[in-house]
């Protein structure tokens, strides 16, 4: 999935809770909603005239339970405390999702001038190992099948579909 995940240019699923939970302490910090949530928090802020104050950090909350730190608070002050202070002190939520999202989600990879969805698609399928071909099929047990071309007598793989093979 990593792999599917670089090509098409989106975060992980970690990084993409970690992003879902950094904008709703985001918007509670902001709108003082929910007031239960807020409470928490500005609780556990550092006194005004603190250097930490000046950063937008928060007070780490300590824990001595093994899974506690994993909890929405303690996990999500740790990963607050680790952005920068541009991304922490932006005035609206879309600018704040957009600023986070620039440092977590990964770039999209180039599909060589392609435009066409389905040959994009194709493409992909070939990249990533998915394709119809009966060597993809057997590397994830999709089928009971032989791995090796019809024609050939080759193993069935990308490059050789592309590039070796008679029947294409």
């Amino acid at each position: 999935m990593e792999k599917l995940y670089k090509i098409l240019g989106w975060e992980s699923l970690n990084n993409h809770r970690i992003f879902r939970k950094l904008t709703i302490l985001h918007e509670s910090i902001l709108n003082k909603h929910p007031p239960y949530l807020y409470e928490l928090i500005s609780s556990n802020q550092y006194a005004e005239n603190s250097r930490l104050a000046n950063q937008l950090k928060l007070k780490e909350i300590p824990c001595k339970r093994l899974n506690y730190p994993k909890q929405f608070l303690p996990a999500t002050i740790s990963d607050w405390n680790h952005l920068d202070i541009n991304t922490k002190s932006s005035k609206s939520k879309p600018i704040f999702k957009r600023k986070l999202l620039n440092q977590i989600r990964p770039n999209k990879s180039p599909y060589f001038g392609l435009f066409s969805n389905t040959k994009v698609r194709y493409l992909t399928m070939l990249r990533l190992g998915l394709s119809p071909l009966n060597g993809h099929k057997h590397n994830y047990n999709f089928q009971k099948i032989s791995e090796y071309c019809i024609v050939c007598g080759c193993p069935e793989t990308t490059e050789h579909y592309l590039l070796a093979c008679k029947s294409y």
